[in-house]
């Protein structure tokens, strides 16, 4: 099985670089499988999963001629370089709409296998007049990114403990250790140079905590409870139950004798508002109040 010359194979850090660059697109990259049959070339589109330190993982629909390829990818003694599990893929059309659910291949391939692939057509048209991809119902389609991700999970934790290999999907998207910063001890600065600035970070810290006699006071802006007997202006004993006589004598002076006359005279026809006036309180019934008697004419 031999790739065509004319494309070019890509190399195992194009496919894992195209997986890494999928980005916010829920589309998954793709690559087309080269192969041979009875002396004739069979090219698969493929449909790029997962990476990790030595291989990659790839959903090709589970056609008959998909499934020869994948037998003569073998090694020096036989052996077959690849893992494979049929799956019900979840599908989606061209626009990303659902598109029911179909038969395909998961297989996991080592680093080595890259070299069977190509690049995927950018234009449609002759090259891809005879390619093999995913059908449902008469129309291209292909596995949504979500449920190729979930089946490949499912996969890999299945086999994990059976395959040391799919291990490493497990540490693939890990982000890198951090580096342990040296000490200074461990590093060329002098001791004397730390033990200096170590001095001058006290010094400035206790500049900052220590109270400068050039500021403000601070004021205390919480809010608290009101103390009882601290009001100036209602202070104890100076607000008694009498009224002053100047007081007294200031309101008659204010209100006039033609005024105080009216509300004496009204409050002597009616026994209800002289009580009022009086300062009996509020009379019972239909009896006029205080306040009706000032505004009466």
């Amino acid at each position: 099985m031999a790739a065509r010359a004319d494309a070019g194979p890509l190399s195992f850090e194009d496919i894992c670089e195209r997986i890494r660059q999928v980005g916010t697109s829920r589309i998954l990259p793709t690559a087309v499988l080269v192969g041979s049959l009875e002396s004739a070339e069979v090219r698969v589109l493929a449909h790029l999963v997962r990476c990790r330190a030595s291989g990659f993982m790839v959903l090709l629909p589970a056609l008959e001629k998909v499934l020869a390829i994948l037998e003569q990818l073998v090694d020096g003694d036989g052996d077959s370089l690849v893992v494979q599990k049929e799956v019900d893929a979840p599908l989606e059309d061209a626009r990303g709409r659902r598109f029911g659910s179909g038969q395909m291949v998961l297989v996991d391939m080592p680093a080595e296998c890259a070299a069977h692939f190509v690049r995927t057509p950018a234009l449609p048209g002759n090259a891809a007049a005879g390619l093999l991809r995913m059908m449902a119902q008469n129309s291209i389609a292909r596995p949504s990114m979500r449920g190729a991700h979930q089946a490949a999970e499912v996969w890999i934790s299945e086999l994990a403990e059976a395959d040391e290999f799919l291990l490493e999907y497990f540490t693939a998207g890990e982000p890198e250790m951090h580096a342990e910063v040296p000490s200074p001890a461990q590093s060329n600065v002098s001791p004397e140079v730390v033990q200096q600035l170590q001095a001058r970070i006290a010094q400035l810290e206790s500049q900052q905590a220590a109270p400068s006699g050039g500021l403000a006071p601070v004021v205390d802006l919480e809010l608290r409870p009101h103390a009882a007997g601290r009001s100036v202006l209602f202070a104890p004993g100076t607000v008694s139950g009498a009224v002053p006589p100047g007081t007294l004598e200031r309101l008659r002076s204010l209100a006039g004798p033609l005024r105080l006359a009216r509300t004496e005279a009204l409050a002597d026809e009616n026994p209800a508002a002289q009580q009022a006036f009086a300062g009996g309180g509020r009379s019972r019934g239909r009896g006029i109040s205080g306040a009706q008697c000032w505004r009466s004419r």
